[in-house]
């Protein structure tokens, strides 16, 4: 909406999504600067409790940094957004597997408990830590992000295909049966808990 503002000459479509941005930055919400990812768009309202770097919320999280770059460094908002975010993930969902403290991932947030998988679509978080890393120049954020890569690497390794799941987790649901998976997988202590693989970009991203 940005770039169509500056193509048309007309800042209407800049304004009008500026708004979305500042009406959700104002939300308190359970966790500072990560917003639920159902919002009533008449009311401005959060809908169920539930915070998540997967579907629906990675986009959200992505572009705060990558608009801040886009606009050479300009408008803080974007970054100042980014960093609570970030700041606020690690506090309350980074999590090291169990039995494996060198593999992290980022839990979920329900309810106000931790949920604690991770969604394929959240793998992108590697390379978007890494890369608010360069831009900031912060070893923890970069060391960070090679971390996320990693476990999501893993788990690519670990199925007969090489190609990653889904979702995956290290705490089994109550009355859930596991999908088979081979010997490596169950070395890394990972959970299958959905085994399609919908051609999702975000590992290699």
């Amino acid at each position: 909406f940005r770039r169509l503002s500056e193509l048309t000459g007309n800042p209407i479509y800049l304004h009008k999504a500026q708004k979305v941005l500042d009406v959700i930055q104002s939300k308190k919400t359970s966790l500072p600067g990560l917003y639920p990812i159902f919002i009533d768009p008449y009311r401005g309202r959060f809908g169920k409790d539930w915070i998540s770097w997967g579907a629906y919320g990675d986009s959200f999280y992505e572009y705060l940094l990558k608009q801040y770059i886009m606009v050479r460094e300009t408008v803080p908002q974007y970054i100042d957004m980014w960093k609570l975010a970030v700041n606020s993930t690690i506090e309350n969902l980074v999590v090291s597997a169990r039995g494996f403290p060198e593999l992290q991932y980022l839990a979920q947030w329900k309810n106000n408990k931790l949920i604690f998988g991770m969604e394929h679509l959240a793998c992108f978080s590697g390379g978007n830590f890494i890369l608010g890393a360069r831009t900031l120049n912060d070893q923890s954020l970069l060391d960070l992000g090679l971390s996320l890569t990693s476990t999501c690497y893993n788990t690519y390794l670990g199925t007969g295909t090489q190609l990653g799941p889904e979702q995956f987790g290290w705490d089994q649901p109550i009355g859930y049966t596991n999908f088979p998976q081979n010997r490596q997988f169950q070395e890394l202590g990972y959970f299958v808990t959905n085994s399609k693989y919908p051609l999702r970009p975000e590992v290699v991203e």
